[in-house]
């Protein structure tokens, strides 16, 4: 109702919802796995069980089972699972998925390592690698309401601030200087 159906699409009930949700969590283990093994190997009752938990927000029933399925090192992790929700006051809402190399040189990726590859208008070039623990003046990134330093490496975030579908979630807060996903 008053929204094109090309943007929005009809709920039709919970089972829309799950299966967005579980389909986003399959694709954030096969990224971390680089294969659906492991996702075809938990057994149903599990994953209904992580459902259940993911429905009534039991973060640490939802935490136990996904952490089952987490790399048991960074040597062994293919990607992690990110998305960057980018947004200015004067541009819309982007949402780009990215998945990111848990490691850079034998040495964890940091978000600076991140952002630079991904969105290098952000950190100009004379801003080593590292050398800034928070972003230029204006910029914010956060994940779940709390703002993340730069150094912050990427597989930390997977392992404590990943959201009940196995991504990782950042919100990436411009001012208006036209660096936003509109601005090219």
């Amino acid at each position: 109702r008053g929204c094109p159906s090309k943007e929005l699409l009809p709920y039709a009930g919970v089972g829309n919802w799950k299966d967005a949700v579980m389909s986003a969590w399959r694709q954030a283990i096969f990224l971390q796995h680089g294969s659906a093994a492991p996702c075809a190997r938990f057994p149903q009752e599990q994953q209904r069980r992580l459902w259940e938990a993911m429905k009534t927000a039991d973060l640490e029933a939802a935490s136990s089972a996904q952490r089952e399925l987490l790399c048991p090192n960074l040597g062994r992790c293919k990607r992690l699972a990110v998305r960057l929700h980018i947004s200015s006051l004067t541009q819309r809402h982007a949402v780009l998925l990215h998945p990111a190399l848990p490691l850079e040189d034998s040495k964890p990726t940091t978000l600076h390592d991140f952002v630079r590859h991904v969105l290098p208008p952000l950190l100009p070039d004379s801003a080593a690698a590292g050398a800034q623990a928070s972003p230029p003046e204006g910029i914010e990134i956060l994940t779940h309401g709390i703002h993340v330093p730069l150094d912050t490496p990427l597989y930390w975030l997977a392992f404590n601030a990943m959201y009940l579908d196995g991504f990782v979630h950042l919100a990436v807060r411009l001012p208006c200087s036209g660096l936003g996903p509109e601005s090219s």
